[in-house]
């Protein structure tokens, strides 16, 4: 395939990833990576039969640069975009992390929520499930950090699909306006298994 014709599908591949879709942003970083290889080997090739100083390999040379530089921007744009979307309002706060089992594999599917100080969930507050990943991101509207709230505090707890609950962190968060808590949470899958019965 000639490199023209993989530049081109690499620049398709890229424009995507603008809109921060993850597959998108894997199949362009792998399809850079094979790009890469494929032109360095070129450059080899034709170093080797034409010299070193040749402008045919200051070209691929040039080409596998622009390309490298192409999925970096893509990457950054990608993160810009998950980092704008994650970040709170000035009058939300945001609680974020992930749900692992003993194995520090993420665990998909089960349920996370704030209690207050007397163990009820927070009013105003979604309860959110993980993602495959074991990722979870609850967001606290004002009503949860602002006026009288200020001083109030939080635990984060993991539940089952059928609300048992599994685990209550013991570290106490004071979410603070404009702030991201960061929270990874471990728990037991056996547990976990026990509850869904």
């Amino acid at each position: 395939m000639a490199e023209k014709d993989l530049e081109q599908r690499f620049d398709k591949l890229l424009l995507p990833t603008i809109d921060n879709n993850e597959n998108q942003l894997k199949l362009a970083r792998s399809f850079s990576v094979l790009n890469i290889s494929l032109l360095q080997r070129e450059q080899v090739r034709v170093a080797k039969k034409l010299g070193q100083n040749h402008a045919r390999v200051t070209e691929l040379k040039n080409k596998t640069a622009r390309i490298v530089e192409s999925a970096r921007n893509a990457t950054r744009s990608a993160a810009k975009i998950t980092m704008e979307k994650m970040s709170p309002k000035a009058d939300e706060a945001v609680i974020t992390g992930r749900v692992l089992d003993e194995n520090s594999t993420g665990v998909a599917n089960v349920k996370v929520y704030l209690t207050d100080g007397e163990g009820k969930p927070v009013n105003g507050v979604e309860t959110v499930t993980t993602d495959k990943k074991g990722n979870y991101h609850i967001v606290l509207p004002d009503s949860a950090v602002g006026g009288r709230a200020k001083t109030a505090s939080y635990r984060v707890v993991v539940a089952s699909t059928n609300d048992n609950k599994i685990h209550e962190d013991m570290e106490v968060l004071k979410p603070v306006s404009g702030e991201i808590k960061t929270r990874e949470l471990a728990i037991n899958r056996a547990k976990l298994i026990r509850s869904k019965r």
